[in-house]
C-alpha cells in the first residue's frame, strides 16, 4: 500500500509540474521540479531516513573509493550501485512498464555481447538504457521547454527532445561498435599472425603458444583481445587447448579468423601437418591484403575525382550562382555551404577510413599545435582581422607546429619502409648461406648501407647482438614507429628465437613486403594530380571570385528585374559578402587538405597537406587585386 501511495505522488508531482509550465506559472514549476527532486534523492532505495541519508552520500563514498583505487594498479572491482543514474532514477525504472522494456533489451543484445567479446551482463545493459532514457527526459524536457519559452526557437527544442532517445540507444550502439570494430579490424593483423604461427608451428610451437606470446606486445592490437580471452578460457574456465580455440571461432564474428581457427582444430585433430596449413593460410591472407591495397589504389583515384567535384567544382558553382541570386536567400545559401562542405569532407574521410587497409604507426597528433591554433586565432580576432583570415591563420599556424613536431617520426617510417624489402634480401642471401639472423644482421650492417635511420638502427641492434642480448629483447626494448617495420622484426625475433628461419619463409616475408611497397606506390601515384589541383583549387575558387566581382561591378553596384509579383533586388558584390565567399574558400581548400592527407598517407595527422593549402589560400586571397583580369574573357575592356 505504501508503495502505491509513493508512486501516486511520483506521478502527480510530475503531472503538476508540466501542467504548471504550460500555465507558464515558472514560481510553481520550479517549486513543483524541486519537490520532484527531493523525493527522488529521499526515497531512492530505503524508507528510514537515516539510510536514505547515507544512500544520498553513497555515490560520493563510492567516487573517493575510485578514486583511491586509480592510484594504484591492482586488480579493481567496481561495484553496479556506483552508478548515480542507476540510483537516482531508480523508482522510476522499477516501473512494470521499463522493467519489461529492459527484458526485452537484454533479450535482445545477448547475441551483440557474445560477438563484441565483452565481458558484459545484458540485464544491467537494458537497465542503463532506460536509466540514461529517464535521467535525461527529466533534465532535457523542462529545460527544452524554458528555452522554447526565452528564445521562442523550435530548432533547440527538437534537438533537445532528441537527447532521451540518444542516451537509450547509447548503450546498445556503444555494443555494437565494438563488435564490429572486432569483426573489420582484425583482418589487417591475419596475413601477419599467420606466417608467424606457421613460423613457430615449424619449431613445434602451438597456436596457443603463439597466441600468448603476443600478449603485452603492443603489436596485434586486436589479437590481443582474442589472446587475452584464450587465456581466461584455459586458465579461469579449464578448458583445454583445442576446446578454448574451438570456442573462440564459434563465437567470433570476422568469418575468415574463424574459419580460420576451426580449420586448425580440425587439422589437429585429423592429425595432418599443421606448419603446411597456417603456411597455405598465411600465403591466402598475404593475397588477400594485397587484393585489397590494388583495391585501394584504384579507389583512392575514385575519391580523388569526389573530392574535386564535392569540394571544388560544387563551392564554385555556389559561389558563381550566389552572385545571381537575391539578397534574401544569399545568407541561406551561404550558411548552408558552410554546414554542407565540412559534412561532404567528413564523409569522403569516414568512406576512405573504411576502403583502407588500417595502419597502426604509433605518431601521435601534437597538442601543442591546438593551442598554437587557438594563439593564432584569437590573436587574429584581436587585432580585428576577417573572420576568413582568423581561421586561415588559426589552421595554418596549428598544422604548421602539427607537422613540424610529427615530421620526423613520419620520415622515419619512410625511411624504414623504403628499405625493408632490401634488408629482408639481403638477410635472405645469408641464410642461404648457412648464416643464423642475428649474425646476418651483425655482418649486413658492417658491410651494407641503406639510409641514415636505418643505418643507426641496425648498428644499435648489432651492437647489442654482440654483447649477446636475444634479437627478441632487442626490438621489444626498441621503439620503431613503423607498424610494418614492427611487424617484420617482431617476426624475425620469434625465428631466431627458435633456431629455425628457412630461406623460404624468409622469402615469403619479403615478397609481402614487396608487394605492400609496391601497392603504395601505384596509389601514390595515382592519386598525385588530384594533389596538384587540390593545391590549386584555392587559387581558381578566388580568380572566379574575382570575375564574378568585375560582372557585377559592370553592371553596376545593383541592378533590377521585373518579376511577376514586381521588382527583386539582385545582390551587389559588397565587402561583406565577398568576405563570406572568401570564408567559403577558405573552409573548401581546408577540407580538401585534410580529405588528400587521409588518401595519400592513410592518417590526418599527416597535416602537411593541410598547412600547404592553408597557405596557399592566405597567399591567393590576399594577392587576389593582383590575379590577371577576367574582363577580357568576359568581353569587358
Amino acid at each position: 500500500m505504501n508503495k502505491i501511495i509513493f508512486r501516486l505522488s511520483i506521478v502527480s508531482v510530475f503531472v503538476l509540474m508540466w501542467v504548471f509550465i504550460l500555465l507558464n506559472n515558472e514560481f510553481l514549476f520550479f517549486v513543483t521540479v524541486g519537490i520532484f527532486s527531493g523525493i527522488i534523492f529521499y526515497t531512492i532505495d530505503k524508507p528510514k531516513l537515516a539510510k536514505q541519508i547515507l544512500k544520498f552520500f553513497k555515490p560520493v563514498k563510492t567516487f573517493f573509493q575510485n578514486f583511491l583505487f586509480s592510484l594504484n594498479t591492482d586488480l579493481k572491482i567496481t561495484t553496479v550501485s556506483s552508478d548515480m543514474a542507476l540510483n537516482l532514477v531508480k523508482p522510476v525504472t522499477s516501473l512494470r512498464l521499463l522493467t519489461q522494456l529492459q527484458k526485452k533489451i537484454s533479450k535482445a543484445i545477448e547475441d551483440d555481447i557474445r560477438i563484441s567479446g565483452l565481458a558484459a551482463n545484458p540485464r544491467l545493459l537494458g537497465l542503463q538504457s532506460t536509466s540514461y532514457m529517464v535521467f535525461a527526459g527529466i533534465v532535457a524536457i523542462p529545460v527544452a521547454i524554458l528555452l522554447l519559452i526565452v528564445f521562442e526557437n523550435t530548432v533547440l527544442l527538437f534537438g533537445l527532445l532528441l537527447i532521451p532517445g540518444i542516451m537509450f540507444a547509447f548503450p546498445t550502439l556503444k555494443l555494437k561498435a565494438t563488435a564490429s570494430e572486432r569483426k573489420s579490424q582484425i583482418e589487417d593483423e591475419l596475413a601477419f599472425f599467420a606466417a608467424y604461427c606457421g613460423i613457430m608451428q615449424s619449431v613445434g610451437r602451438s597456436m596457443l603458444n603463439s597466441l600468448l606470446e603476443i600478449s603485452g606486445t603492443d603489436i596485434f592490437k586486436m589479437l590481443e583481445r582474442e589472446s587475452k580471452m584464450i587465456q581466461r578460457n584455459v586458465r579461469i574456465f579449464a578448458m583445454d587447448e583445442l576446446s578454448a580455440i574451438n570456442h573462440l571461432a564459434i563465437n567470433h564474428p570476422n568469418y575468415a579468423f574463424s574459419n580460420f581457427l576451426l580449420g586448425y582444430v580440425s587439422i589437429h585433430k585429423s592429425g595432418g601437418s599443421l606448419a603446411r596449413y597456417l603456411e597455405n593460410k598465411g600465403e591466402e591472407f598475404f593475397n588477400s591484403m594485397r587484393f585489397r591495397m590494388s583495391q585501394y589504389s584504384s579507389q583512392a583515384a575514385t575519391i580523388g575525382e569526389a573530392m574535386i567535384i564535392m569540394l571544388n567544382v560544387l563551392p564554385v558553382l555556389l559561389i558563381s550562382s550566389s552572385f545571381m541570386m537575391p539578397a534574401s536567400s544569399v545568407q541561406m545559401i551561404t550558411n548552408a555551404s558552410f554546414v554542407l562542405v565540412p559534412l561532404i569532407a567528413v564523409i569522403m574521410i569516414l568512406v576512405t577510413n573504411h576502403s583502407q587497409p588500417k595502419t597502426r604507426d604509433t605518431v601521435q597528433f601534437s597538442i601543442h599545435s591546438i593551442f598554437a591554433g587557438i594563439i593564432a586565432g584569437t590573436l587574429a580576432i584581436i587585432i580585428g582581422l576577417e573572420s576568413w583570415l582568423v581561421l586561415v591563420l588559426a589552421v595554418f599556424f596549428g598544422s604548421l607546429v602539427n607537422s613540424a613536431m610529427t615530421f620526423t617520426k613520419f620520415r622515419e617510417i619512410y625511411l624504414v619502409e623504403s628499405v625493408l624489402p632490401d634488408f629482408l634480401r639481403d638477410i635472405t642471401e645469408h641464410v642461404k648461406i648457412g648464416s643464423s639472423i642475428p649474425n646476418s644482421i651483425v655482418r649486413i650492417s658492417k658491410e651494407r648501407r641503406y639510409n641514415d635511420y636505418f643505418d643507426s638502427l641496425m648498428f644499435d641492434v648489432s651492437s647489442k647482438i654482440v654483447f649477446g642480448y636475444k634479437l627478441s629483447e632487442i626490438i621489444s626494448s626498441r621503439k620503431i614507429i613503423s607498424w610494418n617495420a614492427r611487424l617484420v622484426f617482431f617476426v624475425l625475433g620469434k625465428i631466431a628465437d627458435s633456431g629455425g628461419g628457412r630461406p623460404q619463409t624468409l622469402e615469403y616475408i619479403t615478397n609481402f613486403v614487396t608487394r605492400i611497397n609496391q601497392a603504395k606506390k601505384e596509389m601514390v601515384s595515382s592519386i598525385r594530380v588530384f594533389a596538384i589541383m587540390a593545391y590549386a583549387s584555392p587559387l581558381m575558387m578566388v580568380w572566379m571570385t574575382k570575375g564574378m566581382g568585375e560582372v557585377m561591378q559592370q553592371l553596376g553596384p545593383s541592378f533590377q528585374v521585373l518579376s511577376g509579383s514586381g521588382q527583386v533586388t539582385f545582390l551587389s558584390a559588397t565587402p561583406e559578402f565577398l568576405g563570406i565567399i572568401n570564408l567559403l574558400i577558405a573552409i573548401s581548400a581546408i577540407c580538401m587538405g585534410m580529405v588528400m592527407s587521409k588518401v595519400a598517407n592513410f592518417t590526418i595527422k599527416n597535416t602537411i597537406g593541410v598547412t600547404i593549402t592553408a597557405a596557399i589560400t592566405f597567399a591567393s586571397i590576399y594577392f587576389s587585386p593582383y590575379l590577371p583580369s577576367m574582363g577580357p574573357l568576359l568581353g569587358g575592356s
